[in-house]
């Protein structure tokens, strides 16, 4: 039986970390093929930030969604974003984006996470990407100035020749506040020894849970449970007809009266709508 992608949580035995390990072959492959063609660098980075807004949801807001910005700058609308949903549904997009428009990666990026609090106020923090680190590296800071929480965060794919998605996963590792300082001293150095993520899961078959193993070593940890990770979209026709409400009436009476069917297309899954007068008479009624 293939690996599924998933999310697993453990504990150490002494309550001193929190840790989650994910498989997003099958997802981030999916996410990728939707989008234009992309540089390989931009497209491992593309993949790389949905596996990373997984993890951030898993650790920070499991029941809610958290959606992470990849900018070049301020000004730029060129952009990655990578859309995480309670219970595992994963979606992303790349704007003004393509093989022939690279992203410009540096420490002038901008890595904007938003996520909903408990009590359902939106939250977002914004920091400047690192000049290394990449991804990986980027979070791990989002997660210390931002959120206050003392992470390691390593998300990797691994791409063919032809650029396509042959393993992806990643891994964060939270301190938690009563950590033992014995524990802390023995998971920095397995962090420092580990094998690099991306050849981990440039082994064929690797699972969250032998990525886990892997992380931890001789630490004692226990299993708390798993959530399964799949490519989705939440767009739907009811939702663009209910966006279109914004064009006002005389538009919309216009465009009844024309008789136009307008094509429309999801930027997330590239599924085409047909959007007619039948779908859009009922938006008059609320104008």
């Amino acid at each position: 039986m293939s690996e599924k992608d998933l999310a697993v949580r453990a504990m150490t035995n002494d309550g001193s970390f929190r840790v989650i390990a994910i498989r997003t072959t099958d997802t981030v492959r999916e996410a990728l093929q939707k989008q234009e063609t992309l540089y390989p660098h931009d497209a491992e980075v593309f993949t790389e930030l949905l596996t990373g807004a997984v993890l951030v949801r898993q650790t920070m807001a499991p029941q809610h969604r958290v959606q992470i910005i990849l900018k070049e700058d301020k000004a730029s609308s060129h952009q990655m974003v990578a859309d995480s949903f309670p219970e595992g549904l994963t979606r992303g997009v790349v704007q003004g984006i393509d093989v022939d428009n690279r992203f410009s990666h540096g420490s002038h990026n901008l890595l904007q996470v938003m996520r909903v609090l408990f009590n359902n106020e939106l939250q977002q923090g914004i920091v400047h990407t690192p000049e290394m680190g990449g991804v990986s590296q980027a979070l791990t800071d989002y997660m210390l100035q931002s959120e206050q929480v003392a992470s390691a965060i390593d998300v990797a794919t691994f791409l063919d020749a032809n650029n396509n998605v042959v393993s992806a996963g990643g891994f964060i590792v939270q301190m938690l506040p009563e950590a033992n300082q014995d524990t802390i001293n023995a998971m920095l150095q397995r962090l420092e020894k580990r094998q690099p993520l991306f050849t981990v899961i440039s082994q064929e078959g690797m699972s969250p849970k032998e990525i886990l193993a892997d992380l931890m070593g001789d630490l004692e940890y226990t299993l708390l449970g798993d959530e399964p990770v799949f490519y989705g979209c939440t767009c739907s026709e009811i939702k663009l007809v209910s966006a279109m409400a914004t064009l006002g009436h005389d538009e919309i009476q216009r465009i009844i009266s024309d008789g136009e069917v307008m094509d429309v297309k999801c930027d997330y899954c590239k599924t085409n709508y047909a959007i007619g007068p039948e779908q859009l008479k009922p938006l008059l009624e609320t104008h």
